[in-house]
């Protein structure tokens, strides 16, 4: 990995991102850390036929909590746009950090339970996700897909990105199956004692898991001296997979945080174990609340027989009771498509409400949001939690952060789906020539507008963390640089790695230290081929820069230019052979032409790219501006192998402006 323009120091430990958390324990309520003030709620209206309602209004709803009546402080009605064709037939150019505003689409993340679903049902899944996928997204949804124990997790934004998906859902694998009756009664038995389960859960204790264990009677056998040993197995078997479930399911929820507009959750398992001490549940339904998330459950089997041939539906008992409090719906059935597509139907029309509690206070407190017209179905969430905020340790500040633990706000910044737009940011990935081990040189070149501040020197910190839709190892960098910067000018952070060919995703984290503001961006983008016949990323750019005493064209990412300026432009070709048996260097030819809609401006004759010393086949152009009138313009780049007759066109957007 090899840093253009400044020297690699060490920022933050590496962000993994993992999906498995560690132990992570059941609650029954969404808990608050600190005194509310201002509740916030996701309302869903629904008539008999199971769709959306629009048009009410603040007055149509009444809100009590603990019976007591609610003055409705703020109200929003969300219509999402409607359906729109997919768009994008190729990867975006840029990626840019921006607000998302929830009429822009729906918001669904798709948590699949791999480490209790067998392979079978895992097949039924990824056929069902891909039906979806196909059907049902349209442009402007963000839709994304985890599976905790395989650690995938992709996010799709627009049409090109929401057909990677496809790829993403073929490598989910079931690891097992539903938690049995047999663990349930061993932990029950040897934990809490076989009735002494007050106050204890089992969220997914489903109706066949007594077909085919033998009963209660074969949990612990009389006599056997192994009895102790499998008994330690189980118990540690339930707790691990159910910790790997719940850390996934929390990390997700974490993600939508920061995310506006109305969110659902859902978790697709044959079922887990919840039992009283176990970590995770209350951090999970406390990060629903904090990140008003509706979570829905699908149980993906549907119908099976019981030993004595009776057909028996799959339930998911007690996330009942979770689906109730965040607002959310249980599906039970072999048709995992058929809730999927439900649930985001009703994300097309929903009701953003808040109010601040008549009389606040701590514990569990009850919600219950009514409409006042007939005939019509609510969903929301029907309680929270308030907890004192927990003091902090003495001579720990409560945001510590010593040397080698990263800032909790950038990693939670890292994590979330929405970009963080304190520091404007954009990104383009450009790809350069190919090694021998058939990776290509990737350059992350990464634009920050610095906010008002000194000129002169900043530093910036960047994180990030690069993913492989094949799945194959992430890539993470870590870095510092002083670039010299004036407040509100864009200034280029680059970054060259060597990545396989292939889609990947960026997630990028930006601090100005400085200012003290972070941006973060998501962005996806695709390698190529590094042994075919290509060329690289043109460079467009007005400057020319002179490091080392070589003159070349300056990276940016901007595509505006001034009439009368020059337009340079510089790319090289690969893959191209060798002329002849006598003549080792290859021979490409390139010419181009300006165009403004199908009109050609200006062009250039093909010539001969002269190959340097080194063999590499480079070509530079200063296109002049003048008198060219304004407006949108094309640099269309044609490049032939004189050897094999083979060429590529490539045409490269531009504005020409006053």
């Amino acid at each position: 990995m090899r840093t253009p323009w400044s020297a690699c120091r060490p920022l933050l430990p590496t962000l993994a991102l993992t999906l498995v958390a560690g132990p992570s324990s059941p609650a029954q309520t969404p808990v608050f850390g600190t005194a509310v003030e201002l509740v916030r709620v996701d309302v869903v209206v629904l008539d008999k036929d199971g769709r959306p309602v629009t048009g009410l209004t603040k007055d149509d709803f009444t809100v009590e909590e603990e019976g007591r009546p609610q003055a409705i402080t703020s109200f929003e009605p969300v219509v999402v746009r409607s359906a729109r064709p997919l768009l994008a037939d190729e990867p975006p150019r840029l990626g840019a950090a921006r607000l998302r505003a929830p009429s822009e689409g729906r918001c669904v993340l798709i948590l699949v339970d791999d480490i209790h679903l067998s392979p079978p049902v895992a097949e039924r899944v990824r056929q069902s996700l891909r039906k979806f996928l196909e059907d049902d997204v349209r442009e402007g949804d963000w839709v994304t897909v985890v599976a905790p124990w395989q650690q995938l997790w992709w996010t799709a934004r627009n049409g090109w990105e929401y057909r990677q998906l496809a790829s993403v859902v073929s490598r989910i694998s079931g690891q097992g199956s539903a938690d049995s009756y047999h663990d349930f009664m061993v932990v029950r038995t040897v934990e809490y004692g076989e009735m002494g389960m007050a106050g204890g859960q089992s969220a997914a204790v489903s109706a066949d898991q007594h077909a085919g264990t033998g009963g209660p009677g074969q949990f612990a056998v009389v006599g056997d001296p192994n009895a102790p040993v499998k008994q330690e197995e189980s118990i540690a078997r339930v707790k691990q997979r159910t910790a790997v479930t719940l850390g996934g399911l929390e990390q997700a929820l974490e993600s939508l945080v920061k995310l506006r507009g109305h969110k659902s959750l859902v978790m697709i398992s044959e079922g887990f174990l919840l039992l009283p001490k176990m970590p995770g549940y209350q951090e999970a339904i406390d990060v629903a609340r904090r990140a008003n998330v509706a979570i829905h459950f699908v149980d993906p089997r549907g119908l099976v027989a019981d030993e004595n041939g009776f057909a028996r539906a799959m339930t998911l008992t007690d996330s009942e009771g979770i689906a109730e409090v965040t607002g959310g719906t249980v599906f039970s059935g072999n048709d995992t498509e058929a809730g999927l597509r439900r649930v985001a139907a009703e994300s097309d029309a929903y009701y953003l409400l808040g109010y601040e509690p008549a009389q606040p206070g701590r514990g569990e407190r009850k919600l219950k949001v009514r409409v006042l017209r007939e005939g019509l179905t609510v969903r929301a969430r029907t309680r929270y939690y308030v907890a004192a905020a927990p003091a902090p340790s003495p001579g720990k500040p409560g945001k510590s952060q010593g040397k080698g633990k990263e800032a909790p706000e950038a990693l939670s910044a890292m994590r979330s789906l929405a970009d963080t737009t304190d520091l404007p940011l954009r990104v383009e990935t450009l790809f350069f020539e190919p090694n021998h081990k058939g990776e290509v040189a990737t350059m992350l070149a990464t634009e920050v507008v610095p906010p008002p501040g000194p000129a002169g020197s900043r530093l910036f910190k960047l994180v990030s963390e690069a993913r492989a839709l094949d799945g194959t190892a992430p890539v993470h960098d870590q870095f510092e640089g002083s670039p010299k910067v004036t407040p509100g000018v864009p200034v280029i952070l680059a970054r060259q790695w060597n990545l396989t060919p292939g889609v990947w995703q960026l997630r990028l984290l930006v601090e100005d230290t400085v200012a003290k503001r972070i941006g973060t961006l998501v962005h996806t983008f695709e390698v190529p081929d590094a042994k075919r016949f290509r060329i690289s990323t043109p460079i467009l750019t007005a400057e020319i820069e002179d490091p080392n005493g070589k003159r070349q064209p300056k990276v940016a990412l901007s595509r505006t230019f001034r009439t009368g300026s020059t337009l340079y432009c510089q790319y090289s070709a690969y893959g191209a052979p060798a002329a002849g048996k006598h003549d080792w260097v290859p021979h490409v030819f390139g010419s181009w032409t300006l165009r403004r809609g199908e009109a050609v401006v200006r062009q250039g004759a093909e010539t001969l790219i002269q190959p340097a010393n080194d063999g590499r086949v480079t070509r530079t152009l200063g296109i002049g501006l003048q008198g060219l009138a304004t407006g949108d313009y094309r640099l269309v780049l044609n490049v032939r192998d004189g050897t094999t007759g083979q060429t590529l066109s490539r045409a490269e957007p531009f504005t020409v402006a006053p």
